[in-house]
């Protein structure tokens, strides 16, 4: 243990880095701003120079960080597969998804996804739409694959993985056409296999949900009773939303909502014909002239009329003058004047104060449960508000500590290591029953997340044993927790944003258990120690901070150098309902199961995607070239590894319950 002295020298430390890092933060306030500025006008200008030089091009005007990794070789070009059972009706498909997707329109008559037919090109550092769309053919948007055949061998449901699905339709791909594309084959089930590039994703804002024309069912949009470790739960644990603010702040606003009512109903000439036949003392024209003000702004904010003609009118109306404002300054200093306001000021202290105090006293006895319940919130929303400026004043260190100093240790393990190629392999697994990960949570205690990530924590570290690779005590990487909404859409966005998991690579091949404990506490440590991170990840997602600041090759620096050091990619994506329900094409079709990849950009050399649909879960894995075929090792060793633990967990079950030993995982909440 540390001594007292020990212990206290080190807060003390740490206190003191924390402060030097936030008052640098405060110093280089003016460098961002000033980033900001230049940074903007540099592409507001790019952007029209490119408008004129080429009249032909639809010139993107965002810059998103997939955007600043993207290269010719390697674009981000996201893939899902479906499963569907019935038969294959191609023509059915390209004439739903011409009407539907292509051709739909919003009730102004445009399209409602305006740059399906476009091709996608690049254009001196800017993506650019190429507006003639004559050459469009939905034949070759969906295309069908009849006999698919790869290497000379016929793609059966036993070979597809070895064949490499995504390969099917880079055979039949066609250039200088749109890069969203669907490719239908049937091989005892019926597949839709689309890969469409993100600009189509996020400027038209569709969904695989709408181009793959699955149904749009209620349940997307209602809430049911949350899963206990559903995904919507462990984003909460990372950031406590705040609630007593929200509720004080629309207390307030109907409180000064009514007040100010009553201020317009009693001192307005409009509303009020008292100052009709009386002229307003110098308070009283005041407070006009702010009634005024606020009537001028209001006007002016909903029809966006002459300024000046406004001004003239409500004015006009309220007789606020030169002369009006001469005669409330001589009212005020009236002697009979004076006189009043001293009555007055004796009638409310004489018999307001001391003849209604008692019954006031009593007033507020009586609705002290009232008074309580505002204190309370009062406090509530103090504390939030210290929380949310403590999460402000360490967010600098936090960025540093994750961000930027692990970039500078060393030493590098093997998937940093590796040279990329670009080139892209697929592996996934079969389907693991969900009731299988829930009975391990049950008897262990923990979250299904972190048993799902204990199983990519023992295949990479089956991985790196096999294959006698230079091991490291942790591999770093991105996490994001995706609901299955946010892939399979009919709703509004729902913001992800990700974190800085340590997978822990001192895994026992004896002991499941232990391992599955170091997946939780280093899941559990990066969710306390990384809210900053989280917070700064989903300002990007939502309003591309980094990207608005920073000019895109120094994006391209940034996220290259962090990619280096963070070489795994972890999505987990899971229904944010508590119902298991599968979905429907939008012609009646059940979807069995899909299967999704989210493309390794920059120096990522793997991306790992664990996906939950209906009582099943999924784990595939998208690779570069450079790491196969060891890397299928992660993905055949994930169920042999997931049995082993529920074995594991229901021996200790049976102990803990006959008293031989005492629970070690945390209960979850």
């Amino acid at each position: 243990m540390e001594e007292p002295q020990e212990t206290l020298a080190k807060s003390v430390k740490d206190s003191i880095y924390t402060l030097s890092v936030f008052i640098g933060f405060l110093l280089l306030l003016p460098v961002f701003v000033a980033c900001f500025l230049y940074v903007q006008t540099y592409r507001w200008f790019w952007y029209h120079i490119l408008v004129w030089k080429y009249p032909n091009l639809e010139v993107v005007k965002c810059t998103s960080t997939r955007s600043a990794m993207d290269t010719y070789r390697n674009q981000g070009v996201l893939s899902i597969l479906l499963q569907i059972k019935g038969q294959c009706d191609p023509n059915l498909v390209r004439e739903k998804i011409k009407k539907d997707v292509i051709e739909k329109r919003k009730k102004d008559g445009t399209l409602r996804f305006p740059h399906m037919k476009n091709c996608l090109t690049f254009c001196w550092g800017r993506y650019a739409w190429v507006k003639d769309t004559s050459t469009f053919d939905i034949h070759n948007h969906v295309i069908h694959v009849t006999n698919p055949v790869l290497r000379n061998r016929v793609v059966t449901s036993v070979n597809i993985q070895e064949q490499k699905v995504v390969e099917i339709e880079i055979k039949t791909l066609q250039r200088n056409q749109p890069k969203n594309y669907i490719i239908i084959f049937q091989i005892h089930r019926f597949y839709m296999l689309a890969r469409v590039h993100h600009l189509y994703l996020s400027e038209d804002s569709i969904s695989f949900g709408h181009l793959l024309m699955i149904d749009r069912e209620d349940q997307w949009i209602q809430t049911p009773p949350q899963n206990i470790d559903s995904i919507e739960n462990i984003v909460q644990q990372i950031f406590r939303k705040p609630k007593a603010v929200p509720l004080l702040y629309d207390h307030l606003c109907g409180i000064l909502c009514n007040t100010w009512n009553e201020l317009v109903f009693a001192y307005d000439p409009v509303l009020n014909s008292y100052f009709e036949k009386h002229s307003p003392n110098i308070f009283q024209f005041y407070i006009i002239c702010g009634i005024a003000i606020v009537a001028i702004l209001r006007e002016y904010s909903n029809n966006k009329k002459n300024l000046l003609n406004i001004i003239r009118r409500e004015t006009r109306r309220r007789r606020i003058t030169l002369f009006q404002f001469w005669r409330s300054s001589i009212n005020t200093l009236y002697p009979f004047v004076i006189l009043k306001i001293v009555l007055s000021s004796f009638w409310w202290f004489t018999v307001k104060f001391i003849l209604h105090f008692p019954i006031t006293i009593l007033h507020i006895m009586y609705e002290t449960p009232m008074y309580l319940r505002w204190l309370f919130l009062i406090l509530r929303a103090i504390g939030e508000v210290i929380y949310i400026f403590h999460l402000i004043y360490t967010a600098p260190r936090v960025l540093l500590d994750e961000l930027i100093w692990p970039m500078f240790r060393k030493p590098k393990h093997h998937l940093q290591n590796t040279s990329l190629s670009g080139r892209k392999v697929v592996s996934w697994t079969e389907s693991i029953p969900i009731d299988l990960i829930r009975t391990i949570r049950d008897k262990t205690g923990v979250a299904s997340c972190e048993i799902q990530l204990y199983g990519i924590a023992a295949g990479l570290h089956e991985y790196f044993q096999q294959h006698k690779l230079n091991e490291t005590e942790k591999i770093l990487t991105t996490v994001r927790f995706v609901p299955q909404e946010h892939l399979l859409k009919s709703a509004n966005r729902i913001s992800c944003g990700l974190l800085c998991l340590a997978i822990p690579m001192n895994m026992p091949e004896d002991d499941a258990l232990y391992g599955l404990h170091l997946m939780q506490m280093s899941l559990q440590e990066a969710m306390t120690s990384q809210t900053a991170l989280y917070l700064a990840s989903l300002w990007q997602y939502d309003y591309s901070i980094l990207t608005n600041i920073f000019p895109s090759f120094v994006i391209r620096i940034i996220l290259y150098v962090l990619s280096a050091r963070y070489s795994v990619m972890l999505t987990q994506i899971e229904a944010h309902t508590k119902e298991m329900k599968k979905r429907h094409l939008v012609w009646g079709q059940e979807v069995e199961s899909f299967l999704y990849w989210r493309p390794p950009q920059a120096n990522i050399s793997l991306s790992i995607t664990l996906i939950s649909y209906g009582d099943e879960l999924r784990f595939t894995i998208m690779a570069d070239d450079q790491l196969e075929p060891e890397y299928t090792v992660i993905v055949s060793q994930y169920i042999s590894y997931i049995k082993q633990l529920a074995e594991d967990a229901e021996n200790y079950s049976i102990s803990v319950n006959s008293g031989l030993q005492s629970p070690l995982f945390s209960t979850i909440e």
